[in-house]
């Protein structure tokens, strides 16, 4: 009795082999849907490229908020002319500090500020007149 049972337990467990070989496939649905199923994917369709766009049409003008204004460019000054442009402010500026030896008081403090922020500014610009 032993040998029919283990008979029979063999054959059903080749029975059941037989069925776990059964192949799955993965399957892309048209809106990218993955499917898995026993029997193979179906062939996909061919999509259709879309009408190339018509080069007879007028381009639409730019939007004036997208539209960069151009200004001139500035070139760079020769080290001479540097030079001598930075003199010039170099001169104002020490007279400036004569003025403030010879009779500085606190209520000048701001004019003599502004006057100062001028031409360090101006003396910048001298590399790009």
């Amino acid at each position: 009795m032993n040998k029919q049972l283990t008979v029979l337990l063999v054959g059903a467990l080749l029975s059941v082999t037989t069925q776990a070989q059964t192949q799955i496939h993965k399957c892309v649905d048209a809106e990218g849907n993955i499917e898995y199923t026993d029997s193979p994917c179906p062939e996909p369709k061919p999509v259709e490229a879309e009408p190339a766009k018509s080069k007879d049409k007028p381009e639409q003008p730019v939007p004036s908020e997208f539209v960069w204004e151009r200004k001139p460019v500035r070139f760079a000054r020769s080290v001479d002319e540097i030079e001598s442009c930075k003199d010039e402010y170099r001169d104002q500026i020490d007279a400036i500090e004569a003025e403030i030896i010879a009779g500085y008081s606190p209520d000048d403090g701001p004019e003599y500020k502004a006057r100062l922020l001028k031409l360090t500014s101006a003396m910048r610009d001298c590399e790009y007149g």
